[in-house]
């Protein structure tokens, strides 16, 4: 009976070791990008489970990151490209390919608010693009935001050059740096035209952190 005994709690101790042995999250997809900057409240779901989002944590395809009102965050991915959230956005990392992956391959689904994106030309075969609900933006080496407001997306391009298509209609806007356009859910889209200073101003300063 005391050798039973003494097997038995081999085991347990055994099979807790090996609990604590695996790595977490070991089916998870491999980490994309981590937080490099961050002011306000910012929340992560990952696998259906959601918990605050802190400065150095990791960032993962599949993950839906948020922003609380008066927050900022920015993400630096493996591959050199960043994304700065304004307050109150919502962003799903739908599909992102690591550094020196063949035919590497971005989509970030804004679902709401305003980002802005830099996109660095370090690899030719890159396919870098942000979805909203009423547009797909392509892109591969610039700097622009984009703003789904609910009913709408607004795209500025500060540098490099992006094509926008309506989901609409499927056609498509080329813009270069200084031009924006509006297009919205259901509708003509307005542009692209040339922003005021006035509007360029407000909508870089919703990305910039404090």
């Amino acid at each position: 009976m005391t050798r039973v005994r003494h097997r038995i709690a081999h085991l347990v101790i055994v099979l807790v070791a090996v609990a604590f042995a695996a790595p977490a999250g070991a089916d998870d997809p491999a980490p994309v990008g981590q937080v490099v900057q961050q002011s306000g409240a910012a929340r992560l779901l990952r696998s259906g489970v959601e918990g605050p989002l802190r400065l150095g944590e990791s960032v993962r395809r599949g993950d839906r990151v948020a922003t609380g009102p008066g927050a900022r965050l920015r993400i630096a991915f493996v591959d050199g490209a960043e994304l700065a959230l304004g307050e109150n956005a919502q962003v799903d990392i739908t599909a992102y390919a690591g550094a020196g992956a063949s035919g590497l391959r971005a989509v970030l689904n804004v679902l709401y608010g305003i980002v802005r994106a830099t996109v660095t030309p370090d690899q030719a075969d890159r396919d870098f693009s942000i979805h909203t609900r009423a547009a797909v933006v392509s892109v591969r080496a610039t700097d622009f935001l984009v703003e789904d407001t609910g009913d709408k997306t607004a795209v500025f391009v500060v540098d490099g050059r992006v094509a926008v298509t309506a989901r609409s209609d499927a056609r498509m806007f080329e813009l270069a740096p200084g031009f924006g356009i509006d297009v919205p859910n259901a509708g003509d889209p307005v542009g692209p035209r040339q922003w005021p200073e006035t509007r360029v101003s407000e909508a870089l300063a919703c990305t910039a952190a404090d």
